[in-house]
């Protein structure tokens, strides 16, 4: 850890030792993973992280949160929620992350209200100050802190500083949730949560990654992924043709832009959570 890095890492436990028993919003991606394993450093087993179980995640995603926890010993809580619930959210408007993440931090702001914690924190990045991110909103409305942003750190940052204490998330690429494949206006459904997933399943066994399926109506999917991996999704065109359309997708495209987080924000003056 250079200099600099190692700077802004003592400032972050002179922040996080600010309070007596904070509270991390925990998903196991690498933000919330070193902001958890920060607060553990800081605070022992007085802090917790809750990790959210809900059809907009896959179960591997879960398990590898929990995973991390246990593996650095990190006092964890799972709470169920089901957006899919709130029609609000599966409407699919533009304001989609804000509905979920205010649903998830009331959620989580009454547990740490209930128990004692003095503080809930989640991990977004300064680089997201650039981006527009309707969820931010809901954070501020519920006072939920976000030490890594108010103390600067960016992704790279993050992501040297998770690598330089061995954290196995360090290099795990953004995996946001499935909500963010749809584009805006079309309605989320239990059922095509469970269709992008398997799509996305499917394409990793191929060997891509670094992709997103990007559904744009009932029956076309769009597929973006690293430029160098187009090769890839043409050497295995009947492959996937065949099972996407065993899916209901009819009509299947590459995007030739590749991958981009933010994709289908850009028909929005602002972009809007990047997924």
């Amino acid at each position: 850890m250079d200099e600099a890095l190692r700077a802004k890492w003592d400032a972050l436990q002179r922040w996080l030792g600010g309070f007596a028993r904070p509270l991390v919003a925990f998903s196991g991606g690498v933000d919330s993973a070193l902001l958890a394993f920060a607060a553990r450093q800081a605070h022992g087993d007085q802090m917790l992280a809750v990790t959210v179980k809900s059809p907009l995640h896959t179960s591997q995603e879960i398990q590898r949160a929990t995973a991390f926890a246990v593996a650095y010993g990190i006092p964890q809580r799972l709470i169920e929620l089901n957006e899919m619930e709130r029609e609000d959210f599966t409407h699919n408007a533009a304001d989609r992350c804000y509905q979920c993440k205010a649903l998830r931090f009331t959620e989580i702001v009454k547990l740490a209200a209930s128990e004692g914690f003095d503080v809930v924190l989640e991990g977004s990045n300064a680089d997201d100050a650039f981006d527009y991110r309707p969820g931010a909103r809901a954070a501020k409305e519920l006072d939920v802190r976000s030490p890594l942003a108010e103390l600067n750190f960016t992704k790279a940052e993050i992501r040297a500083a998770a690598q330089t204490f061995n954290l196995p998330v360090w290099n795990l690429p953004s995996s946001p949730c499935l909500a963010t494949r749809f584009a805006y206006g079309f309605p989320i459904t239990p059922e095509g949560l469970i269709r992008v997933e398997k799509a996305e399943s499917f394409l990793r066994e191929l060997g891509l990654d670094n992709l997103r399926a990007r559904v744009l109506n009932q029956q076309s999917l769009k597929i973006e992924t690293a430029p160098d991996q187009f090769l890839t999704v043409l050497q295995k065109r009947e492959q996937i043709l065949a099972y996407f359309d065993s899916l209901g997708f009819a009509n299947v495209s590459l995007d030739l832009k590749g991958y981009r987080r933010g994709s289908m924000n850009e028909d929005f003056d602002d972009q809007n959570c990047l997924p």
